[in-house]
């Protein structure tokens, strides 16, 4: 070792420099590491623009999927009320797509087939830009005749608020919107063009469809079909099917959603309905009915049969605004209605005297509506229709019934049980231009491909 330190010095002083001086070396090191660098930089670049693009590719690929199936909803939305609907345009609200809509009948030979072809495409961010996105769907619906009581709960111009132990065995619609209290079960639809709010340990068995927004809230309420919010969706219970909403949706950590999401996806609007009109017209009715100008002489006749045990019958008309009061418990024979130009009150027990099954119509024109309290149970081989067009239709306390609830509002108290059966009452018009006659079935939905331009 000593030898080789001292060779190294006797070499390094011959030769000075060539052992010890690496001067200059840094600079090519230099100039590789940077080059190096420079080749990373540029291929990270090359990636990251080849990401961004491909991202909005992927975007605009989405929003015109979105734009195609808001036109499908669109075409649903119109053919619920007009079955010769042709198609349309239409933008998203966002402006982030366009679409237009070709709807044609599947069998152009027979007017009455309600079969029909929906062609929707979809454009982004518009169908004008340059190079747009541009998808393509197409529908194959069934339209079915719904004009009718279809509901078992309907507020016209109002809303539908339901307290604890709400059980509706039919659907409910309202145009201002539905609030499910603590214990509520409807076995069937919950739809307004407004919004829907359930509260605690609710069940609804079929669909929710509401025009704004859907809140769902506690993790013991459970809907067992799908949900659409035209706005946004706050989920904080058990969907065992689908949300499709057309802003955000929120799931809650006691949240749960079986099926898919599809936020910011508009789903078909909610159409907005309209009560029936009602007119009276005594060849309607057979036998022959009764016309009373006075609430005090139709109270006598009816309240005389029912304090000795009469069943009662007959159709009547009450001319009078006075209130009118069902306070004691009577038994009908056969079908009865009753319009009156004022307030009705149902307070006891409605029983049937025979086995066949008999309507009971209950039609009040004032703005007081109708109010049924007590412990009032109705038979269920009565069918019941309650009608107030132009005021409210209250439960108080314990209820038990089969029918249809028609008002301008319905305002439902606690321990109330509706099961829906359409009932038989003439005089009824579903003429409103906005009024839905049609009930969209999907058939068939599928993507097309696009023709290259």
């Amino acid at each position: 070792m000593a030898r080789l330190l001292n060779w190294r010095a006797r070499v390094g002083r011959a030769v000075p420099g060539l052992v010890a001086d690496e001067r200059g070396v840094g600079v090519p090191t230099a100039v590789f590491v940077s080059s190096i660098v420079f080749l990373l930089g540029a291929t990270w670049a090359q990636i990251g623009v080849h990401d961004v693009q491909l991202s909005s590719y992927e975007r605009c690929r989405e929003q015109t999927l979105n734009a195609a199936e808001a036109g499908i909803n669109a075409a649903m939305s119109e053919l619920t009320i007009d079955s010769a609907y042709a198609g349309g345009t239409g933008t998203l609200a966002a402006k982030t797509g366009e679409y237009d809509i070709e709807v044609t009948p599947i069998n152009t030979g027979d007017p009455d087939d309600l079969r029909r072809q929906i062609v929707a495409t979809g454009y982004a961010p518009s169908r004008t830009s340059p190079n747009p996105c541009v998808r393509r769907l197409e529908a194959e619906v069934d339209l079915e005749t719904t004009d009718g009581f279809d509901f078992a709960l309907f507020a016209g111009a109002g809303t539908v608020t339901g307290d604890n132990h709400l059980t509706v065995n039919g659907d409910l619609y309202s145009t201002d919107g539905i609030t499910l209290y603590n214990n509520s079960d409807v076995q069937g639809d919950v739809v307004s063009p407004k919004f829907v709010t359930t509260n605690n340990n609710s069940l609804i068995a079929g669909d929710v469809r509401a025009g704004e927004n859907v809140t769902l809230n506690n993790s013991a309420t459970t809907v067992q079909g799908s949900v659409f919010a035209g706005g946004a969706c706050a989920v904080n219970a058990h969907v065992v099917g689908n949300v499709q909403a057309g802003g955000s949706i929120s799931v809650g950590s006691s949240g749960r959603v079986d099926g898919s999401l599809a936020p910011n996806s508009p789903p078909p609007p909610v159409r907005v309905e309209t009560l029936p009109t009602f007119t009276w017209n005594s060849s309607n009715y057979s036998p022959t009915p009764s016309t009373w100008s006075s609430t005090t002489a139709f109270y006598t006749d009816w309240s005389a049969k029912a304090l000795t045990g009469i069943p009662f019958n007959g159709h009547h008309r009450i001319t009078s605004s006075l209130p009118m009061s069902f306070d004691v418990k009577w038994k009908m024979d056969a079908d009865v209605t009753i319009v009156s130009d004022g307030k009705i009150s149902l307070n006891k027990e409605v029983t049937n005297a025979g086995s066949d099954t008999l309507n009971l119509v209950i039609i009040s024109t004032s703005e007081e509506g109708i109010e049924m309290s007590g412990n009032v149970t109705i038979a269920d081989s009565i069918h019941v229709l309650l009608f107030a067009p132009n005021g409210p239709v209250v439960f108080r306390n314990l209820k038990h019934f089969t029918g249809a609830v028609y008002g301008e509002s319905v305002d439902v108290d606690q321990n109330f049980t509706l099961t829906w059966a359409r009932p038989e009452a003439p005089g009824f018009s579903w003429t409103t231009s906005t009024d839905v006659h049609h009930r969209v079935i999907v058939r068939v939905l599928r993507e097309m491909v696009v023709p290259a331009t």
